[in-house]
C-alpha cells in the first residue's frame, strides 16, 4: 500500500504532463511510497508512448475509449483503485513546487484526525489560484482513502466535469464536525486558462 495515491486524467499538453509528474517525486520525501493514476483516452497515442518511456512501476496508466464523465469515468475509476492512505486529484497543467509536500501533509492529516476515529476529511492545499471563501473551496483538494470507501467516490459522480469540487467543498462545510484541514502550506501551481498560460480544456 502506498501513502499518496496522486490521480490525474491527461491529453494532450506533453511537456506539461512531464513537467507534473517531474515535480511529484522529485520534490517528494519518499517518492517510493507514492503512486500516480494517469487516466488517458485510447486514441491519445503520444500520451501512452510519454508514459511508456518513463518505466516508473508506481505510475499506472489506464486507457478507455473518450468519455465526456471525467468524475465518474476518469476520476473516480481511478481513486476505487487507489492503495493510498490519501488521494489527491490534480491536473497535468499543475506543478507541484513545495518541497517534502508528501512528509508536510502526512504530518499534518494525521495530527487533524486524532479526534476523528472514521479519519473521513478534506485537505485544502494552495492551488494559486483560489483563496477561501472567494470561489468556495480548492480545485485541487486531498481527501482520505475513507472518503472514497464511504461515498463510493472522490467527486459526485452526477457532476460530469466542471463544479464538483465546489459542491465537494459545500458538503464538508454543511457538517457539524469540522472535516477540512487547512494545509495551504502546500502548494501546487496551476498553468490554467485562469492565469492566460494555456487554452481551456477541451471536455
Amino acid at each position: 500500500m502506498y501513502k499518496f495515491s496522486l490521480i490525474a486524467a491527461s491529453r494532450g499538453r506533453y511537456e506539461l504532463l512531464m513537467q507534473f509528474i517531474n515535480s511529484v517525486f522529485t520534490t517528494a520525501t519518499t517518492p517510493e511510497q507514492i503512486e500516480l493514476f494517469i487516466m488517458a483516452d485510447d486514441d491519445d497515442l503520444k500520451t501512452h508512448q510519454t508514459i511508456a518511456s518513463l518505466s516508473l512501476p508506481n505510475i499506472h496508466l489506464y486507457s478507455q475509449e473518450r468519455t465526456p464523465h471525467l468524475n465518474r469515468d476518469y476520476i473516480n475509476k481511478a481513486a476505487n483503485m487507489a492503495s493510498g492512505n490519501y488521494l489527491w486529484v490534480l491536473g497535468n497543467d499543475q506543478e507541484i513546487v513545495t518541497h517534502k509536500w508528501d512528509y508536510i501533509l502526512e504530518i499534518e492529516i494525521e495530527k487533524f484526525l486524532k479526534d476523528k476515529s472514521d479519519r473521513i476529511a478534506y485537505v485544502y492545499v494552495d492551488d494559486s489560484i483560489h483563496k477561501p471563501g472567494e470561489y468556495g473551496g480548492c480545485c485541487c483538494p486531498l481527501v482520505t482513502r475513507e472518503h472514497v470507501k464511504t461515498l463510493g467516490w472522490y467527486m459526485p459522480n452526477e457532476i460530469y466535469t466542471w463544479a464538483a469540487d465546489h459542491f465537494l467543498w459545500k458538503i464538508y462545510k454543511g457538517l457539524k464536525q469540522n472535516r477540512i484541514l487547512d494545509c495551504r502550506n502546500v502548494k501546487a501551481t496551476h498553468h490554467s486558462h485562469h492565469t492566460g498560460e494555456i487554452p481551456q480544456d477541451e471536455i
